[in-house]
This record gives C-alpha cells, structure tokens and sequence, in this order.
C-alpha cells in the first residue's frame, strides 16, 4: 500500500494525532508513504510513521515556495510544484490518502480538501482523521 498525507499546517489536534497513531497501527507498515513536506500536519506525520516504522521509504512532494516548507528527510523528493498541483500529485501516486484536516467540515479555500477532493476524483480510499479525533473512511470507487 502506497499511502498519501495531507494535513494542516496548523498542526494536529491532540485528539487527532492520537487518532492517526492508532489507525497507522492498524494499518499496517505501507509500502511507502508521500505528503508535502510543509509545516505542521506534514511534518508531524513525517515523525510519526518513521517512529512507528523505522526505516520506511518517504517521498516528499515538497512546494515551490519554500516559506511553510519543513524540510524533512526523504528517501526520495519529487520535484517542487505549486501547493495544488503538488496536492494532485500525491493524489495520483497514492493507493489510500489519508487526511487530517484542521475543520470538522469540508471547507472551500483549504489545501487539505483540495486534496480530498482530488483523491475522490480519482477513485481513491479516503481516510479522514478529524479533530476531535473520529474517522471517517471512504471506500475507494
């Protein structure tokens, strides 16, 4: 399993990265993972799935404007794009995407759903860990 992270750049919720550990657990060790690379939500996945996972291949999907980027270590780094189109990358390259949104809610003018909304364009398993710490999974088509 190939696994896609999108999340926030206001970092997790305590109930949320709770949430994320547990579902990781479950899961399973993945075949590689992909996210962002920006501050926060990325960032905090990067840790967490490394910890859980030692030595697991990373790829990063980082953005063209180096501000919110935090430069984590990858095993292999795609080329920068713009935050949407990286957004569709990790998208298309993943089996399931996993997603941590900062609303309970899907909203408009959010990177995050963007992404969502990319990945159930394209068919893809969507699991949603919100906020306060719930699930959602969407079965893929």
């Amino acid at each position: 399993m190939i696994l896609g992270f999108t999340g926030t750049r206001s970092g997790l919720a305590v109930p949320q990265r709770k949430a994320l550990a547990r579902w990781l657990m479950e899961a399973g060790r993945p075949a590689e993972c992909r996210h962002g690379d920006c501050t926060g939500a990325d960032e905090q996945f990067h840790s967490l799935v490394l910890g859980l996972f030692p030595g697991l291949a990373v790829v990063g999907h980082p953005p063209d404007r180096p501000g919110l980027r935090a430069f984590c270590s990858f095993a292999r780094e795609e080329a920068e794009l713009p935050y949407l189109e990286r957004n569709r990358a990790i998208a298309r390259c993943c089996d399931v995407l996993l997603a941590c949104p900062k609303e309970m809610e899907e909203i408009r003018r959010s990177g995050t759903w963007s992404c969502v909304r990319e990945g159930r364009r394209r068919g893809k398993r969507i699991v949603l860990v919100l906020p306060d710490g719930s699930v959602e999974e969407e079965a893929a088509r």
